[in-house]
């Protein structure tokens, strides 16, 4: 065997990160460098491996043999080699004195830390991700995220939490959580976070879980929201398995500061994390048996989501996470104090103000006080006023599919086998919106198509979905066969809708019932109801 062989052979013995395309130069680089030391080239490979040796079996590496190894790793990866010269020998060391890895054991996590540094540095992995990409690839170590840490930290690569960032990411939910969900309650809302959740190919029932978690057996268990809530915020910053929770230091001032949103009425922990999860360091279904019985389910909830969402790729993950951090701070806003309640003694002329305001311009609410004067308008329209309505009340983001709505409120008499839909839409209607709703429709549709087969033929049915909006200048008026049933769609102005009529003292009790009552409720975020004052 040559002696270039042999000393390429005692290089990969050491299992130095090395990237393969820099193995001939290492090889090369370490020869000169044993040369400039003196030693014979028939002598390198032994040269090098008792030094390695000495160094494994003493703990103690020479001096030149710590220049031999920082020529290898400087010149064994451009970016983090160089880095990594400077505390190899240092990192070996406590990783065999300080954690339970054999100086083998040592080198060869070592040999990944190029592949460490880089999925760190480029793909926001955090340190248990990591070591999940290391014992998916060689399934006969085991490896703990401790071990990868502490590489990361001597590259100073270790992912953290900032806590100015963190409140930047709330803020901006906090404005999100409002413009998604406008005045949908938590329990409605988990239908929209079930909607993303399949759109991103989420594992599992989600809403049926979430529904759990918010309320087990009648009443919520605050610490179990405030633990999904921290786990979700560090889901924004890193790849990060979800069921695992310390990591990121569950008992530090960011997760202080992000479980202190909980309002007291929730009946939260000071740290959930020390007081249902203290030396725990994955949730998993034992866990989740170790509660106790009023707590169970909703434990086992908690980590069905976490778990689904561990197996979910960093980007998904990232999106729904976004959601559940909006839904919960739904559920913190609604369980703080209201801030400000509308009069419900309206008078007949703030509310002549107040709809001539929405007749002439939206009102920046996320469409809610527009759907409300819609049902409030529609439930006064003469046609409509025996006719059996569904939808009258709902929040603005509710599913139509669910209810089976035609529309936000629809109007069905059966004897003339006539349906009226309303949708309100605030500011300029488009082709594209309307399309769109005409995919929600058709699933509507195919339930109420299973109705009226009852009662008649549903192709002798008629459908009209009456578009109120502000500006409709970009659509036109037309009929579309769906679900075999024609559908009229027709487009009105809130000015027209509202003219159509005339208000007077005895439609004030409706007013109040069907507009400020809803306004007037928790789920409906406290700029609405401002907004509202400042429209009479």
């Amino acid at each position: 065997m040559s002696a270039n062989i042999e000393l390429r052979e005692a290089v990969r013995t050491m299992m130095l990160p090395i990237v393969p395309e820099k193995e001939e130069i290492v090889t090369e680089e370490i020869k000169k460098g044993l040369i400039a030391l003196g030693i014979q080239s028939d002598d390198h490979a032994n040269w090098i491996m008792l030094e390695f040796n000495s160094w494994i079996e003493s703990g103690s590496a020479s001096i030149d043999f710590k220049k031999i190894l920082g020529i290898a790793l400087n010149i064994g990866d451009d970016k983090y080699g160089p880095p990594l010269s400077t505390i190899y020998i240092e990192l070996h060391k406590d990783l065999v004195g300080k954690t339970d890895l054999s100086t083998s054991e040592a080198s060869n996590i070592l040999s990944h830390s190029g592949l460490i540094a880089r999925l760190a540095e480029l793909e926001k992995m955090s340190a248990a991700q990591i070591t999940n990409v290391l014992s998916s690839r060689y399934e006969k170590q085991t490896y703990d995220w401790k071990h990868v840490e502490k590489i990361l930290n001597g590259f100073k690569l270790a992912p953290k939490l900032d806590l100015s960032l963190v409140k930047n990411l709330i803020d901006n939910d906090e404005k999100l959580e409002e413009a998604t969900l406008a005045d949908l309650d938590p329990e409605s809302a988990t239908a929209i976070i079930a909607t993303v959740a399949a759109r991103l190919n989420y594992s599992g029932e989600i809403e049926k879980d979430l529904l759990t978690l918010l309320n087990p057996g009648g009443k919520s268990f605050g610490p179990y929201l405030q633990m999904l809530f921290f786990q979700c915020i560090i889901a924004e910053f890193f790849d990060h398995p979800m069921t695992i929770l310390y990591e990121f230091n569950p008992r530090g001032s960011v997760a202080d500061w992000a479980c202190g949103l909980f309002p007291p009425s929730l009946e939260v922990a000071d740290n959930p994390f020390l007081n249902n999860a203290k030396s725990v360091s994955r949730l998993d279904i034992n866990w989740a048996h170790s509660k106790k019985e009023a707590q169970l389910s909703a434990a086992k909830s908690l980590v069905r989501i976490l778990r689904a969402m561990e197996g979910m790729g960093f980007p998904a993950r990232r999106e729904l996470a976004g959601w559940l951090r909006r839904w919960l701070l739904r559920i913190i806003r609604i369980a703080k104090p209201k801030t400000h309640i509308i009069n419900e003694s309206i008078s007949l002329g703030e509310t002549h103000n107040l709809l001539t305001t929405v007749a002439n311009k939206e009102t920046n609410t996320t469409g809610i006080i527009e759907q409300r004067i819609v049902d409030f308008i529609s439930s006064l329209i003469p046609e409509n006023l025996n006719w059996r309505q569904r939808g009258l009340g709902d929040p603005v983001n509710a599913s139509n599919v669910s209810k089976k709505k035609l529309g936000d409120v629809d109007y069905q008499e059966v004897s003339k086998k006539q349906v009226l839909a309303y949708e309100a839409h605030a500011g300029r209607l488009t082709d594209l919106y309307v399309k769109g709703h005409k995919r929600t429709l058709q699933k509507s549709l195919k339930h109420r198509r299973t109705e009226w087969e009852g009662i008649s033929d549903p192709a002798e049915w008629s459908v009209d979905v009456i578009f109120v909006a502000h500006d409709i200048s970009s659509v036109t008026p037309h009929t579309d066969t769906i679900e075999g049933v024609d559908v009229n769609f027709k487009f009105i102005t809130f000015k027209d809708f509202i003219n159509r009529i005339k208000i007077d003292t005895g439609h004030l009790s409706k007013f109040v019932e069907l507009v400020i009552k809803p306004i007037n409720e928790s789920r409906t975020p406290n700029t609405v109801r401002k907004s509202f004052e400042d429209l009479k």
